[in-house]
């Protein structure tokens, strides 16, 4: 009897000295490699201008871009000067949608040979106003409100006295409802957008199309490789004929 205690006392100290083990191997597994698996500093990690209903397209494409090539990404949305900023200054991998002047102003950006969307830029006006505008000549003697940063609406060769800044679409409608501009230029989906978010029934967007640019996904040069997957996505998107169908989607959710 006494040597059947001694066995099972034995086993008893053996089996808890596995289990120190096993706790001690789960630590080592937890600390040593959750990082790698879960945490977002594995992300590849893009940013987008925020409180623009074009750039949640270009967010929803590049999400699928992504998914298709099997990178884990991050969108972030911030304002367009600071996601500009985080460029320049490496802490982000790219930026999802730009037009062809942001890499002229920035050269060492690397802009991703296959453009996936076009930005059609507007003037908006009152109803009230009855403005006939069919190009930027017939804006030059009125005040005009311009987004932040957006390079699109930039270099019109408008009098810099007449230009008046926002931070927000919805703030620069805002401004054109309450008669302190008298013409807005913005992107036909982020401005037809606001109105309907803002059921600004006296706000409308003239016939006339200022240009159709094709945008682009830049990359940082410290992350270049992400180049040819990038631009490798988009083909493919195009080729099946997925791309047409996730933008019009994407389209519809802005507007509606």
């Amino acid at each position: 009897m006494k040597d059947e205690l001694v066995r099972l006392f034995i086993s008893f100290q053996a089996y808890r000295g596995c289990q120190k083990k096993l706790k001690s191997l789960l630590c080592l597994f937890i600390l040593g490699f959750t990082p790698q698996v879960f945490s977002d500093d594995s992300a590849t990690h893009f940013v987008g201008v925020a409180d623009s209903s074009i750039q949640n397209i270009g967010r929803v494409v590049l999400g699928e871009i992504c998914f298709i090539q099997k990178l884990h990404c991050n969108i972030e949305m911030l304002p367009a000067p600071r996601a500009e900023r985080n460029m320049r200054e490496g802490l982000v991998s790219g930026e999802i949608m730009r037009v062809w002047r942001y890499g002229e102003d920035n050269p060492d950006f690397i802009r991703v040979p296959t453009s996936y969307y076009e930005i059609k830029t507007a003037f908006f006006t009152r109803k009230d106003t009855q403005y006939k505008i069919a190009s930027v000549a017939d804006i030059i003697n009125l005040n005009v409100g311009v987004l932040t940063g957006v390079k699109h609406t930039q270099n019109l060769g408008l009098d810099p006295k007449k230009v008046f800044y926002s931070t927000t679409t919805e703030k620069m409608m805002d401004l054109l409802d309450k008669k302190r501009v008298d013409v807005v230029i913005a992107s036909y989906m982020d401005g037809m957008a606001t109105i309907n978010k803002m059921h600004a029934k006296n706000l409308i967007v003239q016939s006339a199309t200022i240009k159709t640019q094709p945008v682009y996904v830049y990359i940082h040069p410290n992350k270049k490789e992400l180049v040819p997957i990038i631009d490798n996505g988009i083909k493919d998107l195009v080729k099946s004929g997925k791309l047409h169908a996730i933008i019009a989607d994407a389209e519809k959710n802005v507007l509606d």
